[in-house]
């Protein structure tokens, strides 16, 4: 996407509510590749199903600029497929208090979500929370401790705060836990770039997924 940052506009033929119910089903379908076990004729079936619709998809390639995926700021995730089902649940100035569940396909080794895959969530939600404030950060520094493994198909909290605000920058921390248990903090600072002036980024706190 282009620097310095340009919000999003849809192309007219675009239905985003239709792309992210898509990018929905490929979370779901990405969590069903990592439990599954499929015989080599679904494998082969799957493969030039997914060769057909890469071919068809090409036909369709846009600059980065005009492609939604990762720039529908209004929802949790972006709509980036690379992310876990996230739900927020509460937000503001000072921050937010999110609901993520990861799969299987986020899982590293020793049966536990990567330590990538939390740290990219985390960074997400803690970039998320500028925005509410009416502003566009840039990470600087994320630094992430974990505490306790992480476990996926069930859900875990996150609160992000903002602590301190020097100028343009922003020093956040963020927490994800299993109940009572803290699987990983964060520390970061992020920069502010931008004024932000897109859709209300609340707007779509309801829908878990997106």
């Amino acid at each position: 996407m282009s620097w310095p940052f340009d919000l999003f506009r849809s192309r007219a033929d675009l239905d985003e509510d239709a792309f992210l119910r898509m990018v929905d089903t490929l979370r779901g379908f990405l969590g069903a590749v990592a439990h599954a076990s499929p015989s080599s004729t679904q494998v082969t079936e799957l493969q030039n199903d997914l060769a057909r619709w890469t071919a068809a998809l090409e036909l369709r390639r846009v600059a980065d600029d005009d492609a939604p995926y990762g720039q529908l700021a209004a929802t949790p995730s972006h709509a980036l497929g690379s992310l876990p089902d996230i739900s927020i649940e509460e937000e503001s100035a000072s921050g937010l208090r999110a609901t993520v569940t990861f799969t299987r396909w986020h899982v590293g080794g020793g049966g536990t979500v990567h330590g990538g895959q939390v740290a990219l969530v985390l960074d997400e939600l803690m970039g998320r929370a500028q925005l509410l404030s009416g502003w566009i950060a840039r990470t600087a520094y994320l630094t992430t401790t974990y505490t306790a493994a992480t476990p996926y198909e069930r859900p875990l909290q996150v609160d992000v705060r903002t602590k301190l605000i020097d100028g343009r920058k922003r020093f956040v921390t963020a927490r994800l836990t299993d109940g009572q248990v803290t699987c990983a903090t964060a520390e970061a600072l992020f920069v502010r770039v931008a004024r932000y002036a897109g859709p209300d980024v609340t707007a779509n706190r309801a829908t878990a997924s997106r």
